[in-house]
């Protein structure tokens, strides 16, 4: 599955999506036991196996439970031979990927890809066609997805959502080590603002982005 490189470091830019986050805390979606699935905050749990080989298919870890790994492997099997080399990366984040999925949770993932219209809807229309037709040859069981899909630009442009990502995605595939260059850029920058995930009782968690924030000042991602 050879293709043609695109650099394995790519420019990172240093505004997010949201220009300027006016206070230092970012409410996210936790999980019930999300301390011991993600682990220690600052430590990266994003699966790095499958950049180290740029050239070889979609690779989903066996523990994630069922029928979302099924529906993984034959998704993104799928999308891969429909792509080709211009599906760069398949990022999994969300309960998924921290093994908590519940029945009816979605799959959360990040698709980067190249020649991807403008309209989100129609990023995301043939990916749930070629699932469909998937579920379908195979009789796998249906499945919610949450697809976020960009370009390659728009990947590099750091987000609030790579914070959980950081911390305990898996990158189903990862050409060129794209994705994981992009994390760790986040990541780098991070622990300049000493971002911290902040656990609550009910093991929900929310991450405050610059403990040392002072009034007034904008914390940029």
């Amino acid at each position: 599955m050879a293709c043609s490189g695109r650099g394995a470091s790519p420019e990172l830019l240093l505004t997010s999506e949201y220009p300027g986050v006016a206070g230092s805390r970012l409410l996210s979606g936790g999980g019930r036991t999300g301390r011991e699935a993600a682990g220690a905050a600052g430590t990266p749990g994003y699966n790095r196996g499958m950049s180290e080989q740029p050239e070889r298919g979609p690779e989903v870890p066996t523990s994630l439970q069922e029928p979302f790994r099924s529906a993984l492997v034959a998704a993104a099997g799928t999308w891969t031979v429909e792509w080709g080399c211009r599906l760069v990366s398949i990022a999994l984040f969300g309960s998924v990927a921290r093994r908590q999925a519940r029945p009816g949770s979605d799959i959360d993932l990040v698709l980067v890809a190249e020649g991807f219209p403008r309209a989100l809807a129609d990023r995301r229309r043939p990916f749930l066609k070629s699932w469909e037709r998937a579920r379908a040859a195979q009789a796998l069981p249906p499945v919610q997805w949450n697809l976020i899909t960009k370009s390659p630009e728009e990947a590099r442009v750091r987000s609030p959502l790579y914070l959980d990502i950081v911390e305990e995605g898996i990158l189903i595939l990862d050409r060129d080590r794209f994705f994981e260059s992009v994390l760790a850029g986040m990541r780098e920058r991070m622990r300049v603002l000493g971002s911290r995930r902040v656990y609550l009782d009910d093991g929900t968690w929310y991450w405050d982005l610059k403990p040392d924030f002072r009034f007034g000042e904008v914390v940029e991602i």
